[in-house]
C-alpha cells in the first residue's frame, strides 16, 4: 500500500485518498467470563479436592495456564491475598488477586 501511496502522491501529484470501505473495522467483543455463581456451581459439582482447587484457582485469580505452571507455594501470599506471577507475558512479574474463596 505504501508503494501506491508514494506513486500517487509524488508521480501523479494527486492526493492519495483511500476509501474506508476497503478496510472496514472489525468489531471488538469482550470475552465472556463466568459469573461467581457459575464458578461456585462448577466447583460444587466436582468431588475431588484437586479438581476443586484447580477450578477455583483458574476461575477466581485470572491466571492463565502458562502462568500457573511456574507458580510455587512461596509465590502465594495468603496474608496479602495475592499471587506472584513471574512468567507472565514477556516474563514480566505481576501480582494476581487471590480470591477470598481460598
Amino acid at each position: 500500500m505504501q508503494v501506491f501511496s508514494f506513486v500517487w502522491k509524488h508521480v501523479f501529484k494527486r492526493p492519495f485518498v483511500l476509501s474506508s470501505k476497503l478496510y472496514a473495522r472489525r468489531s471488538f467483543q469482550l470475552p465472556e467470563f463466568p459469573s461467581p455463581g457459575e464458578v461456585a456451581q462448577l466447583i460444587s459439582t466436582r468431588e475431588s479436592l484437586k479438581s476443586k482447587t484447580i477450578i477455583a484457582f483458574f476461575g477466581t485469580s485470572g491466571v492463565s495456564v502458562d502462568e500457573a505452571i511456574y507458580v510455587k507455594l512461596s509465590d502465594i501470599d495468603r496474608a496479602g491475598m495475592r499471587i506472584k506471577v513471574t512468567h507472565g507475558k514477556g516474563y514480566k512479574e505481576r501480582y494476581a488477586l487471590l480470591s477470598p474463596y481460598f
